[in-house]
């Protein structure tokens, strides 16, 4: 059975990758290779298949059709016109194809033919026109024409080609075991040259066969080849003998019609395991150079001004490696960050169909689609939800084998499955009873909406609140204790029971009892404590002993032991404890440790483990790179709303070349964008940047050279503080800069208050930022005072209650500071600190980015030019020595300079003291002390 399949590969753009998916579709499958395209038909194109086309042909014809080979057969060419070669084509001169003439219906050399000494055979087709008939077949896809289903124009050699195809496809039907040399052997021996001997140009060569350069061996005669076929015994091995090369140089005239002439001798490799006693093909591989202006395509001009070939990678190269590529070829693509050219994007990049590079994912990403942030795997740590990779699910999802995150059941907030029968905590609302979420708890338990869990009343309850019964079972009613005890309880005594008229003594461990067993207590006799209905030396795993209650509680469901209600000591497996709390996941900045959250890395976000490199997200505005979260991208990268991305491989700094080389005129800004790998907005801000000035602000003049003066002197002054400029406090000081300038009449109206889109000095404005960030802070440390100090009126209050004598005095616990950590700056300052440094002969404000074992990366606060105020940039993180940076607070005359520095805090037995790090009687102005607040912190003692 015959199938036609045809493989649309020219109304697009054609390169050598799609030449090569063409030649190597299915050959297991597909037979016989028809093709009618080739080079340029002018006269001077000598071209052929590329690398990868190459490979295509030497698969096919070793593995295809099971190993027997591809058949290729090929149209020779119509560019006989321009007296075109097809000997410099170099599909039809490839040993494995067929390559296949025409001939007219006379017999004749029609005008495109062209004239070569690796034509094969020959078959008809059209002539001149309006004098010879064209090749009739199949029209265009019926759809879009019905009514010309069929033509009878069909011309060239492309029709030639096709015909021979079906003549090769009955000499398979008649013999499938045909190799694809067999083939060319059969097609050889059967083509028929005496009905186009009319023609001149016939010889007779070696074997007394005759053979023409226009018709190859004559016209195809389909019943021979069939017949032949049929009996056809396949060919031995195939021997190469490769001859000594020919190395002389010499000139080609141009005149029309000058031939060269060579001669070699050869053996045949006589003698060897090579030797050919049978000749199949001869191939004569010639090397021509000629003298242009540039190099061709895919080639590069080598130190002694020779065209040499790129890498098969490349379009335009400067060097024969994959590494020397300045554009890629079709069908490629480049790594922009490490410059090279692929076939596809490797894992960990995804690929920008505009203009064909591979861009690195985001960081955490090992896979990502469309866009850096868009993920479609994770690294082997992390987990994917939405398109995101996380150290933890969120809330309402849970773990999955593959390491994605799922949504739970509706009515779980928590979760390690997606069934109703799966929740590990309920939503408000809700709950929890025996994994499930349920609206309204079950009989003989009560609702802890605390909790959101069901809990067991206590035994003969029928409804309870906590641990009082509110009504009872059947023959049971409530006692003064509010617990549940038989009707006929009252006619023994407390230590036994009422069972058949008869009262009964109870277990030895039970106080009162309704049976006999170990198992039937209502209370329990000292010292033991109740457990469900037993009673117990201590609690068992899974229960606590209430405070001034001789009952055994049971831990939340997701614990395995606690030492009270909300206060977890251990966890089930799978859960992380946190603050006496066992959850699913850490809260954000912890990481999971054997079931423990520990707190992540202090410039971490998120993270998965407690390193300074094993960040998972960064604070806002902060960069995530190789696991460490940076205030700015390192010099090699620049910033993209994604992250920090890498420069051009020989880049150090991408967005400073890419703008030296739009200003110096050499490239246009989007060539540039391009070339550095930098989006063109970085470079068209750079070009606009201005560093923000004062300027007047209505009838007001521009501060002038001395109250600018006095405004850095008071800046300089109030850095120590941490830079407290928020206009609610201009009321507050008393420097009349700092008033003047905040309250400028606007318009001929006094202001009240500027805006920060108003013009003011920068550095006014990023302190506001700063403050915010403290108030920010200031917010948490009061909430968390809030809440300890709640909690210790609670236990204050439990401590009155239960102690009858009068409260002892305890002592208070002194703790010194801490000395800084071996290989810390000798400074003693942090990251987020602020203090004054010496910077080019003067006194500038700074903030500590970064702290190694003996220096600071300080981010200093410089004046540009009059009235214009620069705040930091990367460009002016610069690093000191910690003992320079000591040296260069400035003391005041009076007092001490206050530094932000964090000290230890200790809360004990619920009284706070404070401890300051240095003897306060010392008032030497001369060094720069510390005067050190510690805020309160719950502490275990």
């Amino acid at each position: 059975l015959n199938i036609f399949i045809g493989v649309r590969m020219l109304d697009g753009v054609v390169n050598d990758a799609v030449e090569a998916r063409a030649l190597g579709l299915n050959p297991e499958h597909i037979d016989i290779y028809s093709a009618s395209w080739g080079p340029e038909d002018d006269g001077k194109t000598v071209d052929g298949p590329g690398p990868l086309a190459r490979r295509a042909f030497i698969y096919g014809v070793t593995s295809g059709r099971k190993g027997k080979g591809s058949i290729f057969v090929w149209a020779s060419g119509n560019g006989g016109r321009h007296t075109d070669s097809c000997n410099c084509d170099g599909y039809t001169n490839s040993i494995f194809t067929l390559s296949i003439s025409s001939a007219t219906q006379g017999g004749y050399k029609p005008w495109y033919l062209e004239e070569c000494s690796s034509t094969l055979a020959t078959t008809y087709s059209s002539g001149t026109p309006g004098h010879d008939k064209s090749v009739a077949t199949v029209d265009m896809d019926a759809r879009l024409r019905p009514d010309h289903i069929c033509t009878v124009e069909h011309t060239g050699t492309s029709a030639s080609a096709p015909l021979a195809a079906g003549i090769c496809a009955l000499a398979l039907e008649a013999n499938p075991s045909l190799t694809w040399r067999d083939l060319q052997y059969l097609v050889v021996l059967t083509s028929r040259p005496t009905p186009l001997e009319k023609e001149s140009g016939w010889i007779v060569n070696g074997v007394r066969r005759k053979v023409s350069h226009k018709f190859g061996y004559g016209l195809m005669d389909a019943g021979a080849l069939v017949t032949l076929a049929e009996k056809w015994t396949t060919v031995p091995p195939q021997h190469i003998c490769k001859s000594q090369e020919l190395i002389e140089d010499r000139q080609i005239q141009p005149a029309y019609g000058t031939t060269l002439d060579f001669f070699m001798d050869v053996d045949a490799c006589s003698g060897t395991l090579n030797e050919v006693r049978f000749l199949e093909h001869v191939q004569c591989k010639i090397s021509l150079r000629t003298c242009v202006s540039s190099c061709p395509p895919r080639s590069y001009s080598d130190s002694q001004g020779i065209c040499q070939p790129c890498h098969e990678a490349c379009e335009t190269c400067t060097g024969p490696d994959q590494k020397s590529c300045l554009t890629c070829s079709p069908g490629h693509v480049r790594l922009i960050d490490l410059d090279i050219c692929l076939q596809q994007c490797p894992a960990g990049y995804y690929e920008n169909f505009a203009d064909k590079t591979c861009i690195p994912c985001q960081p955490n990403c090992a896979g990502c689609q469309d866009r850096p942030d868009h993920c479609t795997s994770c690294d082997h740590h992390l987990l994917l939800y939405q398109n995101r990779c996380l150290a933890a699910c969120p809330t309402n999802t849970y773990e999955t084998e593959d390491y994605g995150c799922t949504g739970c059941h509706e009515s779980c907030e928590t979760c390690k499955g997606s069934n109703s029968s799966q929740c590990i905590s309920c939503l408000s609302g809700h709950f929890w009873h025996e994994g499930r979420c349920v609206k309204e708890c079950p009989a003989h338990h009560y609702a802890d909406t605390h909790q959101r869990e069901c809990i067991e009343c206590p035994p003969g309850c029928s409804e309870c609140n906590k641990t009082t019964c509110i009504s009872c079972l059947d023959d049971w009613k409530v006692n003064s204790n509010g617990r549940c005890v038989s009707q006929n309880s009252d006619r023994c005594d407390v230590d036994q029971y009422f069972d058949s008229g008869l009262c009964k003594p109870c277990h030895s461990t039970c106080d009162s009892c309704d049976g006999p067993t170990e198992k039937a207590c209502l209370s329990c006799a000292n010292p033991f404590i109740l457990q469900g209905t037993r009673c117990v030396g201590k609690c068992d795993k899974g229960f606590y002993n209430e405070k001034d209650s001789q009952l055994c509680e049971p831990c939340l469901h997701t614990c395995s032991r606690c030492v009270a209600k909300t206060n977890c000591s251990e966890c089930k497996v799978g859960l992380q404890l946190q603050s006496g709390e066992c959850r699913t996941s850490c809260a954000t900045g912890y990481y999971s440790d054997k079931g423990m959250c520990m707190r992540c890395y202090m410039s971490c976000k998120t993270c998965s483990g407690p390193g300074q490199d094993q960040c998972v997200s960064c604070p806002n505005g902060w960069q995530l790179l190789s696991g460490e979260c940076r205030p700015d991208c390192p010099e090699g990268y620049y910033k993209t709303e994604y992250g920090c991305q890498k420069c051009h491989y020989s880049c150090r700094n991408c967005a400073a070349l890419a703008l030296a080389a739009v200003k110096s005129g050499s490239m246009k800004l989007s060539d540039a964008a391009r070339r550095f790998d930098v989006p063109k907005s970085t470079i068209h801000n750079k070009i606009k940047e201005k560093v923000p000035n004062i300027r007047k602000m209505g009838p007001a003049p521009v501060l002038s050279t001395a109250e600018e003066d006095r405004l850095q002197n008071w800046i300089l002054s109030k850095a120590k503080l941490g830079f407290p400029m928020h206009p609610k406090k201009a009321d507050q000081i008393d420097e009349s800069v700092w008033k003047e300038h905040m309250h400028w009449p606007k318009q001929g109206v006094e202001s009240k208050k500027r805006t920060k889109r108003e013009s003011m000095p920068f550095a006014i404005t990023s302190g506001k930022w700063i403050e915010f960030q403290q108030e920010q802070e200031r917010k948490k440390t009061e909430k968390e005072e809030n809440i300890r100090k709640r909690k210790l009126d609670r236990e204050q209050k439990k401590v009155a209650k239960e102690a009858k004598k009068p409260k002892t005095k305890t002592k208070t616990k002194k703790t010194k500071i801490k000395s800084p950590e071996k290989g810390s700056p000798s400074g003693g300052y942090n990251i987020g600190d602020y203090v004054v440094v010496n910077y080019e002969g003067a006194n500038y404000p700074g903030l500590i980015k970064n702290v190694r074992n003996t220096e600071y990366e300080i981010s200093v606060l410089h004046k540009t030019t009059k009235n214009r105020w620069k705040w930091p940039t990367p460009a002016d993180q610069i690093w000191y020595q910690a003992e320079e940076v000591r040296n260069s607070i400035q003391a005041q005359q009076r007092g001490y300079n206050r530094v932000s520095i964090k000290k230890p805090k200790v809360t004990c037995n619920y009284n706070v003291v404070a401890v300051s790090d240095g003897d306060s009687s010392d008032t030497d102005s001369s060094e720069g002390h510390n005067l050190i607040t510690p805020k309160p912190q719950r502490t275990a003692c």
